[in-house]
């Protein structure tokens, strides 16, 4: 049921992303070209937004390793002990 729904999601992305164009109503135009026409309150709320969640996952990254080498000790120093290396 879960690849069934990621496969109708992947075809419907094209479907979104160019329905802004498709059917002008409300929505901006946001990329044109090369250009952004973004407001520049809400570029700056877009730069924060992504500095912040980067930030947050480089932070639970580097708690993810430090478990890992926690994780790795403890199953080295269960070994010395099981082996009499002490």
């Amino acid at each position: 049921m879960a690849s069934l729904y990621g496969i109708v999601a992947f075809a419907d992305v094209p479907l979104v992303f160019m329905a802004i164009r498709w059917w002008r109503t409300i929505h901006p135009l946001i990329f044109e070209g090369s250009k952004t026409n973004l407001e520049p309150r809400m570029l700056a709320a877009l730069i924060i937004s992504v500095v912040a969640f980067s930030s947050l996952y480089l932070h639970l990254l580097r708690l993810r390793l430090a478990t890992g080498r926690l994780h790795e000790r403890l199953l080295d120093l269960k070994e010395r002990t099981r082996g009499g290396g002490f």
